[in-house]
């Protein structure tokens, strides 16, 4: 059995968005009960999906963004959605690389092309570099 979402302080904020994220988990559980693949799963009797991990929900906080700090501008490739929340959350652009996993079969030719052309973009990059 599931544990309920509860909130972290006494503040209107954090109940409401203990609240939220409880409805929420509620909908999608009764939405994979009823989903055509987890009764295919259950008929062939593989395992089916009955939750979906919800985190991380909360406030932003207050950073200096890097451009600011740093007196340069940054982009990143990161399939990892939380690494890549963190650099959206100092203002550093993430970009998407076809191929790009967040694993070891991840296509680092991809990700390395990838910054290429925004740094070229950019005019970062002298053309003898390349």
């Amino acid at each position: 059995m599931l544990k309920r979402v509860l909130p972290l302080d006494a503040t209107p904020e954090a109940d409401f968005t203990a609240k939220l994220v409880q409805e929420l988990s509620d909908v999608l559980r009764r939405a994979l009960r009823q989903h055509p693949e987890n009764s295919e799963r259950a008929q062939r009797g593989e395992p089916i999906a009955n939750v979906i991990l919800l985190r991380g929900c909360g406030i932003s906080i207050s950073v200096t963004p890097f451009d600011e700090k740093q007196g340069m501008t940054a982009c990143m490739v990161s399939p990892t959605k939380i690494i890549a929340g963190l650099g959206m959350q100092v203002g550093i652009t993430v970009l998407d690389a076809p191929g790009a996993t967040g694993d070891y079969f991840t296509n680092l030719e991809s990700k390395a092309d990838t910054i290429l052309q925004a740094l070229r973009a950019e005019s970062l990059v002298s053309s003898s570099w390349l």
